[in-house]
């Protein structure tokens, strides 16, 4: 078996390295901050829905189909208008930050380094968009920064809040209804 090497065109993509610890904690943060709005939709929709159909048919949709079922049912259950205001003020950030997600978690990233000296610690990185090579010679690759990315995670963290404060106002209406 060859033995790999630092240097050259797998440079990039070998993050077994400690001066690449900063973005794998950050990649790792995002993902996790996620994973709590993944989670903060499937609340909503327990909370919304007549019965365990709408959880069910939650677990096989995409994300987007799910915050779209939330504003369904939010308005099939008559929400106060300050609740369906804030559902749909949140998705185009959502969907936003989703798409962000998905591009890091679904695509291979490579460090790149300003200068030649890859014993320092890498200045981005970039996420190749494997999906937009369709019909070209070469997918797209975007360059983001640890400043960019750390920026994405607290997007995603305030989204988070935000959906766990809906969940509770949703909570509340819902609990008012079943004590009438």
């Amino acid at each position: 078996m060859k033995k790999r090497t630092k240097y050259g065109g797998y440079a990039g993509f070998d993050f077994n390295n400690p001066k690449t610890n900063d973005l794998l904690f950050a990649v790792g943060k995002l993902i996790m901050n996620f994973g709590a709005v993944e989670f903060l939709t499937y609340c909503l929709i327990d909370q919304l829905g007549e019965d365990t159909t709408d959880h069910d048919a939650a677990l096989d949709q995409l994300f987007m189909n799910r915050f779209r079922l939330i504003e369904d049912l939010a308005r099939q259950q008559s929400m106060p208008d300050e609740i369906l205001s804030d559902i749909e003020t949140f998705r185009d950030p959502v969907e936003e930050m989703a798409a962000f997600r998905n591009k890091i978690a679904h695509n291979p990233i490579v460090q790149s380094w300003k200068g030649k000296d890859i014993e320092a610690k890498p200045g981005s990185f970039g996420v190749i968009d494997i999906k937009s090579q369709k019909g070209k010679d070469r997918p797209i690759v975007n360059i983001v920064s640890l400043k960019k990315l750390n920026l994405g995670i607290d997007a995603v963290a305030e989204l988070a809040t935000n959906l766990e404060s809906i969940l509770d106002a949703v909570t509340a209406e819902m609990g008012k209804r079943t004590q009438s």
